[in-house]
């Protein structure tokens, strides 16, 4: 084997466990967000809304799951992506050592996708602008949020900058 070109398999096993944080992230974040914040508002439209036993069985079928596992690998190659090209044209030292920052930038680009993917349903959907406006803000949060998180993961795994492979560096 190639010492310069990883194995895929190799490759894929670390998204996977760079991706389970994320998902982690993004469950407790939903659930903040959904059951905690915003269920009052959900409440003064049910007939918007699946019922309790409905919401139990598409929940119960892990439908939420795999929406949830789809998005964190998603972001996560995204990220990598992203910082490999990152690094590909740091100057210094320092940009290379600075995943935590990318992470931010990342995230806020993420997050304004997201909000602006749930709080444009306020166009289409008869729910108030409150509601709108706080699946924004629930969408930012929670893209900068898994920004951040990706990039503490990075930091943690000292993850070397290279176009070409993927492998992380022991120090």
């Amino acid at each position: 084997m190639n010492a310069e070109k990883p194995c895929p398999v190799h490759c894929f096993v670390k998204l996977l466990l760079a991706a389970l944080p994320v998902a982690i992230f993004f469950m407790v974040a939903e659930y903040l967000i959904h059951v905690k914040w915003l269920m009052e508002l959900y409440k003064t439209t049910p007939s918007l809304w699946r019922t309790d036993e409905d919401m139990k069985a598409v929940t119960g079928g892990g439908m939420c799951l795999l929406r949830v596992v789809l998005m964190s690998l998603s972001i996560t190659a995204l990220y990598c992506k992203t910082r490999k090209a990152q690094c590909a044209n740091c100057t210094t030292e320092c940009q290379k050592k600075c995943p935590i920052a990318h992470g931010l930038c990342f995230g806020v680009a993420l997050g304004v996708l997201m909000g602006t993917m749930m709080g444009s349903s306020y166009f289409w959907m008869p729910i108030t602008a409150e509601l709108g406006q706080k699946w924004f803000a629930a969408g930012l949060a929670e893209g900068i949020g898994a920004g951040l998180v990706l990039g503490i993961v990075c930091k943690l795994c000292r993850s070397k900058c290279s176009a070409n492979s993927c492998t992380t560096e022991k120090k």
